[in-house]
Order: C-alpha cells, then structure tokens, then sequence
C-alpha cells in the first residue's frame, strides 16, 4: 500500500490527473488504489524520461574493471572494486572531472 501511495505521489508531481491515467472509465481516479495498471503506465513514463548522465566514478569503474581483472583472474568483484575505489581516490581532480 505504501507503495501505491508514493506511486500516487510521483503521479501527482509530474502533473498527471486521475482522468488522464484512467482510459474509458470517464471518472477521474478518487484514490491510488483504484488504479491497477498504474506500474505498468509509469514504467513506460519513466522509459522516455532522459536518464541522469553516467557519473565519472562510474565511467572509470567500468573502464577499469576488465583491466583489473585481466591483471588478477583469481581475485573476488569485491576486492577489484576496492582496489578500483582506491586508485580513484589517488587520482588528481584535474583527471576525475576528465573522465
């Protein structure tokens, strides 16, 4: 149910009435649980939003990962992300904001 509420909410902050999500029913919608399609309306919403640019972090872990794991077959994810993590961190600022 609590799901439903902030579902209900999103809808209510993007602008959506009861009556738009509610196709032939002619009635605007008096509460979120008198819309069941409502999950599968929003995906295809939230589908053509544009989505949030990939951050630098994220950029460097995806490069480096298949490097780290070239270098060290035998080692956990874990262990190459922690090590990915840390030569992040020793990365000048200049070079993060270039990544």
């Amino acid at each position: 149910m609590a799901f439903l509420r902030s579902m209900w909410g999103v809808l209510s902050a993007l602008g959506r009435s009861g009556a738009e999500l509610c196709t032939g029913c002619g009635s605007r919608l008096r509460s979120p649980f008198s819309f069941v399609y409502l999950p599968r309306w929003f995906s295809s919403v939230l589908a053509s939003c544009p989505k949030k640019p990939v951050s630098s972090y994220l950029r460097f872990s995806k490069e480096q990962l298949p490097i780290f794991k070239a270098q060290n077959p035998d080692a956990k994810t874990t262990e190459l992300i922690r090590r990915i993590a840390q030569r992040w961190r020793e990365l000048p600022d200049s070079k993060k904001k270039k990544k």
